[in-house]
């Protein structure tokens, strides 16, 4: 099973716009509403691609119901813990056209230390039935920046390997704590590291400087330019194949998922990046539903997808 976690979920409001102006009006063309956050992306496309999978996030509020009556849709299993703040919504804004699209994130609630507690021990009661954990998105407000590097720690001691994806110093500090991966995406690993990652040489230099940092391996995904993986044996790139663009919410936890369910059936690092370049993929293609892309449809990706060590 591949247990994931999103201490942060919301709900994804994706619109369709001719033009994104400013100072204007904009006629919306198409709406979607789904149940979201990173960990909530990554079980969707884990369950797409037959995995076993079990949900872990805190919701509340009106949008908290709205969340559970969406979610429950999927027949995902989740530990949906309920607290008293609001559910965020974010808003995706996808101009037709173009690969221009623009996010607005909100901060989402603060969760008492009663309610994490009740979240970490959701996730500790059920380590010992997890191949690995998925650990994705932002924290709540005012949460410890260590948040996840503890947790990480917990799941190291259990043995259960740990898949981080996350931003800023909570990437920084879980880094510390030794994952068995982390899978930034390039705008994320620019922000920790600096520098200008446009080429695949300085991507490959950043994944590397990743492991250096505590990691076993590390991802970087680059979006239609593929992702770069990194281990202390080497550093390998794999290229998005061409796609049309239908889906701009979560093709980075759609590769996530697919590495996770990869390796959680004994492929190596190298082949699980082919698949996850190839979900990433069959994600975008794919207009949005509740269920995503489904493992038909990644595996008809999957031969035009190569793996090359830098």
């Amino acid at each position: 099973m591949i247990l994931t976690l999103t201490l942060n979920p919301c709900i994804d409001v994706e619109v369709e716009v001719r033009r994104l102006m400013r100072d204007d009006v904009n006629r919306i063309i198409s709406k979607n509403r789904e149940a979201g956050g990173k960990g909530i992306n990554v079980s969707r496309a884990v369950h797409a691609l037959g995995g076993k999978t079990l949900a872990i996030a805190p919701i509340g509020g009106h949008m908290g119901m709205d969340f559970l009556n969406r979610f429950s849709k999927t027949r995902i299993r989740a530990k949906l813990v309920p607290i008293a703040g609001e559910t965020r919504v974010n808003i995706n804004i996808h101009e037709t056209g173009g690969r221009v699209h623009t996010r607005l994130n909100a901060a989402g609630p603060r969760l008492s230390a009663r309610e994490l507690q009740q979240v970490m021990d959701a996730v500790e009661r059920n380590l010992p039935r997890a191949a690995l954990l998925v650990i994705s998105g932002s924290l709540p407000p005012a949460l410890p920046a260590d948040t996840y590097a503890e947790i990480i720690r917990v799941a190291n001691r259990r043995g259960v390997r740990v898949i981080l994806d996350t931003d800023g110093e909570p990437l920084r500090l879980g880094l510390r704590a030794k994952p068995f991966m982390v899978k930034p995406n390039v705008h994320e690993a620019r922000r920790l590291l600096g520098g200008r990652l446009e080429t695949t040489e300085a991507v490959a230099r950043a994944t590397r400087k990743l492991v250096q940092m505590g990691a076993e391996a590390a991802v970087i995904s680059r979006g239609a330019q593929g992702a770069v993986l990194a281990t202390t044996d080497g550093c390998w790139t794999s290229r998005s194949p061409s796609v049309p663009r239908r889906n701009n919410v979560g093709p980075g936890d759609a590769l996530a998922a697919a590495v996770a369910v990869a390796l959680s059936r004994g492929l190596d690092l190298q082949e699980a990046l082919r698949w996850g370049v190839a979900a990433g993929a069959a994600h975008v293609a794919c207009p949005p539903t509740p269920n995503g892309c489904s493992a038909r449809q990644m595996r008809r990706l999957l031969p035009k997808v190569a793996v090359r060590k830098l």
